[in-house]
């Protein structure tokens, strides 16, 4: 497109436009066969753009105009620039490399062929002040990110995974945890916990899982509570070939450790015997 935006250029204008450039940085005349060359060169670029495009591009120009307070982009030379538009003009802004604007002595009373910027807005960052009687806040993090209708990956709404957002806000913790996501499956634990229990099926009762998992203790680490989990999971090792060792009566399997008398009577009635008299007392000290 051409720096005011009125179309796209002519094979002329292609030579002069090389021939300048060259000019400009070498500070001698460009020899005329060669730029023909090189402007053929770029008008068969140009043909490859599918004809859909070029007609959005006319479709868009001079058709857009910033507000007071707003950032407009404009071509001048072949150069992008910034300017934000004030009360009595247009300020020119210097844009770093992490794209934060900043503000130039150069004014300007107009601005033609305006070009609406496209914003990346992060979480932004804390700003702290030296009186304490003045609040905190926390400043917007906005960076400019180029022209809209060039901008890429463009400023709009992503979507990845259950996140919703602009790209700017998208972090790492976002990204890692969509990508273990994809990894998750839910366990086989309850389903064949329905199948291994009769009493379950018999009663026609549903056990809530998503409760099970969420117990927690404050008595116990980690570590203790390992053998607990592998329960869940019905991962816990057994002899499952072999008969019980405490009753001999019975194959070995984790729904038999609850079962079985003699577990029964030398641990989980002890067990039970002394939550019991713990609800009793309420004393959390006897612990």
């Amino acid at each position: 497109m051409k720096d005011d935006n009125s179309g796209l250029f002519t094979r002329l204008e292609w030579i002069d436009w090389i021939q300048e450039m060259y000019r400009e940085h070498e500070g001698m005349d460009y020899n005329q066969r060669d730029a023909i060359i090189r402007a053929d060169e770029i008008m068969r670029v140009i043909k490859q753009i599918p004809r859909r495009i070029r007609r959005e591009l006319e479709r868009h120009r001079n058709s857009w105009e910033a507000d007071e307070d707003e950032v407009a982009a404009k071509i001048r030379r072949g150069q992008l620039e910034y300017w934000r538009r004030t009360t009595d003009g247009f300020t020119k802004l210097q844009v770093d490399s992490v794209g934060i604007p900043h503000d130039t002595e150069v004014r300007a009373s107009h601005l033609s062929n305006q070009l609406k910027v496209a914003w990346w807005t992060g979480k932004g960052q804390r700003v702290w002040h030296d009186d304490e009687q003045e609040e905190n806040k926390r400043r917007e993090d906005d960076r400019i990110a180029g022209p809209e209708e060039v901008a890429f990956p463009a400023a709009t709404k992503w979507r990845l995974g259950e996140w919703t957002g602009t790209m700017g806000e998208l972090t790492i913790k976002e990204i890692t945890k969509y990508n273990t996501r994809k990894k998750f499956q839910r366990p086989n634990g309850p389903k064949n916990w329905r199948r291994k229990m009769p009493i379950i099926r018999r009663r026609r009762t549903e056990v809530r899982f998503h409760k099970v998992w969420k117990l927690k203790s404050y008595f116990t680490t980690p570590r203790d509570e390992v053998t607990w989990k592998k329960a869940l999971h019905r991962t816990l090792y057994m002899q499952r070939e072999e008969t019980c060792l405490a009753c001999k009566g019975h194959r070995e399997s984790i729904l038999h450790l609850v079962e079985c008398p003699h577990t029964r009577r030398e641990f989980w009635n002890k067990i039970c015997e002394f939550i019991s008299k713990f609800e009793e007392t309420g004393d959390n000290t006897t612990l």
